[in-house]
């Protein structure tokens, strides 16, 4: 196997290093993106002026509602876009006429283009039994964003710009024209910095000894690039340019180490480019991302989030996913854009370049850590409209080769391949790699007419080719990707409980299977228990292949949900059997098999109660569970190994048992989702060197209507308690000696 030489790398040759910190040799100019004076400030290229109107409501339980019509004085109306909108209940109508309902975790933005405006162009929304809402484009200049409210609804009205946005002229950049055949790099999470940065002005790094690593493997991805028999006509890092928060200390050291390359660079934008937590408001605040215009400015003269090129016959398009709330509610207008630009090169095969997946990945936190099911379910449905879009590549994940090529599918026409890193080491997919070498490196497409083919070089120059067919994702198997557990379809009762037609009707996530020795399990067992020809087997332990440098976070998304439709203030029994399986599980670990019941009303989540056996990842859900709305209550499920248990939970006592105040009547409940899984913390140094593992029966569930029932919910006769406090799990993490470690 060959081997690097660390000694060399972690030297750190290119910057300047005095007194452990890293010194630029040259000053630079700080990018201001710019502001809104007047109106013609905010002109977009084609001349018109766009103005965002987004709903939310103002509390966390209570929906916002609005409904009218929109009109414009002394302007034109030229058109108009809903985002965020729910079928069935949100829509906006070819007369104008809108209707609009909202939650703390869901808002609803109509954008509108308007031409022949000036300063007194009113915008007014006619609301129906409510007072109208009316303001000039001055005044929203003048506020930034204008801040009303109605009934329980918050209203934003604010212009919207396109400076970052565009079509560009390759050239201008430094990338040739191609007389032929071409090929060009791409790099994924370069995610490296200056270890030794004081923080000052910008917070601290949390993460600098790994910063030491990532930086050795971005200087040997830039000799692979460099030491090219036919040197690219560009190369991109598509998002995590820099590690920690977007820091300027961290990019200068990166602009060192990738100005090496004898290729034109190109950036776009991943989730460490900018602080963790940025302002997108008042106005079209854009000075969270200052560092990396600034950057971008000094890598190659651009000032864009999201732009397009063509080189050959290809057309190729840079798309932003700085991953941070409320980033697409307030830029909307990215997809209009997208749009119209694939639809003008409709004619041209496209590659895709964007950092966070559009496709499953099959670990955590590849689910939350990723964009909402909105977004996703937007953008494809626009790169595939035309069916030109031929790649998508991304990077996010850090993933190992091997899983590259694993989780790499075809959908709707499109190539989706998730890249290795090019600096930071591979996150846990439980088996050994292709090589046993390192997998950072770049991957490299090569381009004859309209044909591509694609490959993956690491730093120890092993060169991997990808097929040209990838497996096709099944979207019907796998649902919740691109669809809310509320729009899934509903039965009046819950279906194949018995699990005798396997797992029909059962919904799953995509998890990640290694080829051997998987570490999370989900089958139908056959003559497992006396009298019942078929059992639910789930099982999951601490991924195997445990190497030193591999980010091992915890898996919880070995879960299962059958959809049931339920007649609104009628209480619901849910009843089942359950064994745990003493074989393969640890007790008193970081591990528990569990029952998940949401309630929602329409698409609002207005249930949340789990009822779990062992140690219980208190947000089982992650974000996607909204638990900011409806907080989850947990359980105990006493159940023995190797002994079947009979379990009956009253869903409505156990939830006014715990929230008086709002009783389960008043939900108006009309679907409920019964959710089966088990989960682990997947790291046995945090659990004290126990070994992490879980799995269970589950078997004969019904879930059936019940009127005036006051029994209580209760396993073989015990009533089911509160989980007590000492049995929960709250995730977080700090970075120690390059290593996620968990918080206790």
């Amino acid at each position: 196997m060959k081997r690097r030489n660390f000694i060399k790398q972690l030297g750190l040759s290119t910057p300047v290093i005095l007194g452990n910190q890293y010194y630029s040799t040259h000053s630079i100019n700080r990018y201001e993106y710019p502001k809104i004076d007047t109106l013609e400030d905010a002109l977009t290229k084609e001349g018109q002026i766009m103005v965002r109107l987004a709903t939310y409501s103002k509390t966390p339980f209570e929906v916002g509602a609005l409904s009218g019509k929109i009109r414009i004085k002394k302007g034109k109306l030229a058109r108009k876009k809903a985002y965020f909108f729910e079928a069935e209940e949100d829509q906006l109508s070819a007369n104008d006429q809108f209707q609009m309902h909202t939650s703390l975790d869901h808002c609803d933005v109509i954008v509108i283009w308007l031409d022949e405006a000036n300063k007194d162009t009113e915008v007014i929304l006619q609301l129906e039994n409510q007072s109208d809402i009316s303001c000039t484009l001055q005044e929203i200049i003048e506020a930034e964003t204008l801040y009303k409210e109605q009934g329980n609804s918050k209203i934003h009205l604010n212009l919207l710009l396109d400076k970052e946005i565009g079509e560009i002229d390759p050239s201008d950049v430094g990338i040739k024209a191609p007389s032929g055949d071409f090929s060009i790099a791409v790099m994924a999470d370069t995610q490296g910095g200056d270890p030794y940065a004081e923080g000052g002005e910008e917070p601290k790094n949390d993460s600098t000894t790994r910063m030491k690593i990532h930086n050795a493997f971005v200087e040997d991805s830039v000799r692979v690039v460099n030491e090219l028999e036919k040197t690219p006509l560009f190369t991109i890092v598509v998002g995590d340019i820099v590690d920690s928060k977007g820091q300027w200390f961290n990019y200068r050291v990166m602009l060192d180490y990738l100005k090496k390359l004898k290729t034109p660079l190109l950036f776009s934008v991943g989730n460490h480019e900018t602080a963790y937590r940025i302002d997108l408001e008042p106005g079209y605040n854009m000075e969270g991302f200052s560092n990396y215009f600034t950057a971008q400015k000094e890598a190659n003269g651009l000032d864009k989030l999201l732009y397009s090129f063509n080189l050959g016959e290809w057309h190729f398009v840079v798309w932003p996913d700085p991953l941070r709330s409320n980033f697409w509610e307030t830029h909307p207008h990215y997809f209009d854009w997208l749009e119209r630009d694939l639809e003008k090169y409709k004619d041209r095969p496209v590659m895709f370049f964007h950092h966070v997946p559009l496709m499953p990945i099959g670990i955590n936190p590849l689910i939350n850590y990723a964009e909402s099911v909105d977004v996703k379910r937007q953008v494809i449905e626009i790169l595939a409209k035309h069916g030109n879009v031929q790649y998508a590549l991304s990077g996010h994940v850090h993933i190992p080769l091997k899983a590259s090529v694993k989780t790499a599918v075809n959908y709707k026409g499109i190539r989706f391949i998730n890249l290795p890193a090019a600096g930071y080491r591979p996150r846990a997919f439980g088996e050994e790699d292709f090589y046993g070498d390192p997998v950072q490196g770049v991957a490299l497409a090569h381009f004859s007419g309209k044909n591509v083919s694609l490959q993956y070089k690491n730093v120890t120059n092993q060169i991997f080719k990808y097929p040209k067919n990838f497996r096709a994702f099944e979207a019907e198997k796998y649902p919740l990707w691109l669809q809310h557990k509320w729009e899934l379809p509903a039965h009046t009762r819950l279906q194949n409980g018995d699990f005798r037609q396997g797992l029909a009707h059962w919904h799953e996530r995509f998890v990640y299977i290694e080829d051997q020795n998987p570490s999370n399990i989900c089958e139908v067992r056959n003559n497992v228990k006396q009298g019942s020809a078929t059992t639910l087997y789930m099982a999951s332990k601490k991924r195997g292949f445990d190497i030193p440098g591999q980010d091992r976070l915890p898996q919880t998304i070995n879960r299962i949900c059958n959809v049931v439709s339920a007649e609104n203030n009628q209480h619901y029994l849910l009843k089942l059997t359950a064994m745990l399986d003493g074989k393969n599980t640890t007790l008193n670990s970081f591990n528990a098999a569990y029952i998940w019941i949401e309630g929602y009303a329409k698409n609002y989540k207005r249930l949340n109660l789990v009822y779990s056996c062992g140690k219980m990842y208190f947000n089982i859900g992650g974000k996607q569970a909204e638990s900011r709305t409806v907080k989850p209550i947990h359980f105990n499920l006493a159940l023995t190994p190797d002994k079947w248990h009979d379990i009956t939970i009253n869903i409505a006592k156990d939830y006014n048992a715990n929230v008086p105040e709002r009783p389960y009547d008043r939900l108006e409940i009309d679907r409920l989702v019964v959710n089966l899984g088990t989960w682990t913390v997947n790291d046995s140094n945090f659990a004290k060197g126990k070994a992490q593992q879980v799995a269970a029966f589950f078997d004969k569930l019904s879930l059936n209507s019940v009127r005036d029932n006051d029994q209580a919910s209760h396993i073989d006769q015990a009533p089911i308690a509160l989980k007590d406090g000492d049995d929960f799990w709250y995730g977080g993490i700090d970075h120690i000696a390059g290593e996620h470690i968990y918080k206790t």
